[in-house]
C-alpha cells in the first residue's frame, strides 16, 4: 500500500501537476534516492490497476490523466490525506470549539498520521498563537485548551470560524479536509443547518435598512453562530459595554430580540438578554451604510439638524444639494451609529480614510464646520475617521447632482464601506460615469434584478457567476491595467476638464477684469464639474520647498521611530517646526499604527496644525534598507510635512501623489547616489 507522501504525490499528479525530482526533494526535504523510491512505488501501484505510469519528459515527471482513472479517484476519496496546513486548520478548529479539549492521540488516529507529526504541528500552532497573544495549556488530563484574555479568545474563534465558513455553508465535501471540517462543525457547534443564520442577518438588514460589506457579513455570520451555540461560555465573559440601558432602548436591540426569537422558537430555546446585548452592541458598532431612510426616533430632531447641515454645506458649493433625498436619508441613518461609536470609543480604522485625511479634502474641511451643532448637542467631538465617512456622503451627493445621462455602473466590493466609497470616488474622478450603487458581493444576485439599464459591473473580487451584463475586475486602488481594461468598454474619461487658473490667465491677458471674485464665481457656476478650481492653491508646489537642507540619504536606521524623528528634524532644520511637532508625529503612529504608509514603501509622517508648526514645509528622507512598522508594513521613503494652515500644503500633497502614481517615486529615489540627485528629481519635474 502507498504511504502518506506517495498518496499525496499521486493526488497532485492526478490533478495534472508536473514536478521535477528536485522540486519533490525540496518540497518534502528528502533525498533524490527517496524520491525515486516513492515514484517506483506509485508506478507499481498504477501497474496493478492497469493504468499508465508516471513518465519523465523534458526533466519533469508527468501523468496522463486523459485515461480512465476512475479507480484512482475512488481510492483517493476513501483515503483521507491532509497537508500540514490542513492539519493545522483542523487543530485550530478543535481547540476553539471542543469543550473537552484537544487530545493528541485521538486526533493523530483521526488524521492518519503519527503522534510525533501532531506534536510537530502543535509547536507550529503555538508559535502562531503567540502572534495572537494566546497560548495552549494542558488541562485535567483531557487535552489542550486555549488560554488568554477572554475577548482575544473570542476574536480568534470568530476569525477561525469565518475562515472555514464557505465550504461549511455550501456543504462542500469534495475533499477529505472539507469533509472533516463539516463533521467537526456539526458535532462541536451542533448545527446541521445554517440557513436560519443567514435568514436572521438578511432580516436584520431589511428591518433596519442597513447594508454591510462581505467581510462584515462573514464576521457577523461567524459571531452569531458562536453566540447561539456557545451561550454558556459567552455569558461567562464580562460584558464590557458602558451603557446597557442605552442598548436596550435602541431599535437595534428590539429588532435583534424579535428576529432571534423567530428563529429559536423552532428549537424551543430562548437566549439570555446578555447575548442579545452583545449582538446589538456588535451591529451598532459596524453599521455605516443604508438602503433607505431610518429615523432616529428620540435621539435628535433628526430632520431639522440634518437639513441644517445640508443647507450649511450648500453655501460652500456651487451645486444645489439641498433637496437631495438620498443624501438626507443617508445622513439620517448614518448619524445614530456614528454617535454610538464615538460615545463608546468604537474606532473606525481604515488606511483609505487616512489618505482622505492627509489630503485635507475640502469636503472634509466643510463637514468639520457643519457638524458642530450635533457635536455641541451630544457633548462629543467627531474624530477625523468619522468625519471622512460623512464626507463620502456629501461627495456622492455633489456627484449625483452634477452628472446626468451617463453610463450606469454597479460597483461590487469586498472592501469595507469607506474603502468602497473611496474607490467609487476615484472612478468618478477619472471617468464620466453614473455609479448606481456600491454593494457587497453577497447582495449582487438579489439587488441586480431591481436595477434597469445597467451597462457594466465593476468589481474588486473574482466573480465566477455569469451575468448578461459585462463584469470587469479592477484593483482597489486604480492602476494602469485597470484604465486599459475599462477603455475596452467605451467609458468616457474625464479628460475635458479645465483648470480655472488657466481661464483666468487668458482673460486677464486680453481684457480688464472688474471683479475677479465675481468672474470666478460666474465661471464655476456656468461650467460646474468641467472646472478644476485650483485658483486658491496656485503657485505653491513641492519644488518650491525642496533644498539641500531638507533632504537626507542614509543607509539604515534602528527602527521606524528613528526614521520619523530624522525626517522631522529636516523640518526643524528648515525652521518649520519645533521638537513638539516631531513628538506629535511619533505619538500619532503609536496611536493609529502605520497609517502614514500610503503606498508601497512610501510614508508621510505628519501631525496636525498646532503651535508647534512655525511654517509650511517638507522633509525628504531616503533610507536604503527598508524600515518596518509593528504591523509588518515597511517604507524606504519618509516625506514629512508641516502645514501652517488648512490649505497651504494642498498642492504639495497633490504633487506628491502625482510623483507616487505617475513617476515610480520609490524606485527613482532609491537609485539616487546623493542628496543633489534627490533634490533635482523633485525640482525638475513638471506636471
Amino acid at each position: 500500500m502507498l504511504n502518506h507522501r506517495e498518496l499525496e504525490l499521486l493526488s497532485f499528479f492526478v490533478k495534472n501537476q508536473k514536478f521535477s525530482y528536485e522540486e519533490i526533494q525540496k518540497k518534502y526535504k528528502i533525498s533524490e534516492r527517496a524520491v525515486r523510491y516513492n515514484i517506483e512505488n506509485i508506478n507499481y501501484f498504477l501497474e496493478v490497476l492497469k493504468i499508465k505510469q508516471i513518465q519523465k519528459k523534458d526533466g519533469f515527471l508527468y501523468f496522463d490523466n486523459t485515461q480512465d482513472i476512475s479507480s484512482i479517484y475512488s481510492l483517493l476519496r476513501e483515503i483521507e490525506i491532509f497537508s500540514q496546513v490542513e492539519r493545522l486548520g483542523i487543530l485550530k478548529f478543535i481547540i476553539c470549539f471542543d469543550s473537552s479539549g484537544l487530545n493528541l492521540t485521538k486526533i493523530s488516529e483521526k488524521l492518519g498520521v503519527s503522534r510525533t507529526t501532531i506534536k510537530k504541528d502543535m509547536k507550529i500552532l503555538k508559535k502562531e498563537l503567540i502572534q495572537e497573544e494566546l497560548n495552549i495549556v494542558y488541562k485535567n488530563n483531557n487535552g489542550y485548551k486555549l488560554k488568554g484574555e477572554a475577548y482575544k479568545i473570542e476574536l480568534f474563534k470568530i476569525n477561525e470560524l469565518k475562515r472555514n465558513l464557505n465550504p461549511i455553508i455550501k456543504n462542500e465535501k469534495d475533499s477529505a479536509f472539507k469533509k472533516v471540517m463539516i463533521e467537526l462543525f456539526e458535532s462541536l457547534l451542533f448545527l446541521k443547518d445554517t440557513n436560519n443564520i443567514k435568514k436572521f442577518i438578511l432580516n436584520i438588514q431589511n428591518d433596519l435598512n442597513i447594508s454591510v460589506s462581505d467581510e462584515i457579513f462573514d464576521v457577523l455570520y461567524a459571531y452569531l453562530i458562536i453566540l447561539v451555540t456557545n451561550e454558556r461560555d459567552i455569558e461567562e465573559l464580562e460584558f464590557e459595554t458602558t451603557n446597557k440601558g442605552f442598548l436596550e432602548d435602541t431599535k437595534e436591540f428590539i429588532c435583534v430580540e424579535k428576529e432571534l426569537g423567530k428563529i429559536l422558537e423552532l428549537e424551543n430555546r430562548k437566549l439570555s438578554k446578555e447575548i442579545i446585548l452583545k449582538l446589538t452592541d456588535f451591529i451598532l458598532g459596524i453599521t455605516t451604510n443604508n438602503f433607505n431612510v431610518y429615523y432616529l426616533e428620540n435621539w435628535i430632531h433628526e430632520e431639522i439638524f440634518i437639513k441644517k447641515m445640508i443647507n450649511e454645506f450648500n453655501k460652500y458649493v456651487d451645486i444645489d444639494i439641498s433637496n437631495d433625498k438620498v443624501l438626507i436619508d443617508c445622513l439620517i441613518y448614518h448619524m445614530k451609529p456614528a454617535i454610538y461609536r464615538i460615545k463608546n470609543n468604537v474606532k473606525v480604522s481604515n488606511p483609505v480614510f487616512k489618505e482622505l485625511i492627509i489630503n485635507k479634502d475640502p469636503v472634509l474641511e466643510l463637514v468639520k464646520i457643519v457638524i458642530s451643532d450635533i457635536e455641541k448637542m451630544f457633548g462629543i467631538s467627531f474624530p477625523e475617521e468619522e468625519l471622512a465617512l460623512l464626507a463620502f456622503h456629501f461627495k456622492a451627493s455633489v456627484d449625483r447632482n452634477t452628472y446626468q445621462n451617463l453610463k450606469r455602473i454597479l460597483l461590487v466590493c469586498g472592501l469595507g464601506y469607506g474603502s468602497s466609497r473611496l474607490l467609487e470616488q476615484s472612478i468618478k474622478e477619472n471617468y464620466n460615469v453614473d455609479i448606481v450603487d456600491v454593494l457587497p458581493y453577497y447582495l449582487l444576485g438579489d439587488v441586480l434584478k431591481n436595477y434597469k439599464n445597467i451597462d457594466l459591473i465593476l468589481t474588486t473580487l473574482d466573480i465566477e457567476e455569469k451575468f448578461e451584463i459585462p463584469v470587469v475586475k479592477i484593483n482597489p486602488l486604480l492602476k494602469q491595467e485597470d484604465f486599459i481594461e475599462m477603455s475596452k468598454y467605451n467609458i468616457p474619461k474625464n479628460d475635458n476638464k479645465i483648470f480655472l487658473s488657466k481661464i483666468i490667465e487668458i482673460i486677464d491677458k486680453n481684457s480688464d477684469i472688474i471683479s475677479k471674485k465675481k468672474l470666478i464665481n460666474d465661471i464655476k457656476k456656468e461650467f460646474k464639474n468641467k472646472i478644476i478650481d485650483d485658483i486658491n492653491y496656485k503657485d505653491i508646489h513641492i519644488k518650491d520647498f525642496i533644498n539641500n537642507q531638507n533632504v537626507s540619504l542614509i543607509d539604515k536606521v534602528k527602527d521606524w521611530e528613528e526614521a520619523v524623528r530624522i525626517s522631522g528634524n529636516l523640518l526643524k532644520l528648515g525652521k518649520c517646526v519645533d521638537d513638539g511637532y516631531i513628538d506629535e508625529m511619533i505619538e500619532l503612529v503609536k496611536k493609529y499604527g502605520s497609517y502614514i504608509v500610503i503606498d508601497d514603501g512610501i510614508a508621510l509622517p505628519h501631525a496636525g496644525i498646532s503651535k508647534n508648526v512655525l511654517n509650511t514645509g517638507i522633509g525628504v528622507l531616503v533610507v536604503k534598507e527598508a524600515v518596518f512598522f509593528p504591523d509588518g508594513k515597511s517604507a524606504n521613503i519618509f516625506i514629512s510635512f508641516s502645514s501652517k494652515d488648512n490649505t497651504s500644503h494642498l498642492n504639495i500633497l497633490n504633487d506628491l501623489f502625482n510623483f507616487i502614481t505617475k513617476c515610480d517615486l520609490k524606485n527613482k529615489l532609491l537609485k539616487a547616489k546623493n542628496k543633489e540627485e534627490i533634490k533635482n528629481y523633485f525640482t525638475k519635474m513638471n506636471f
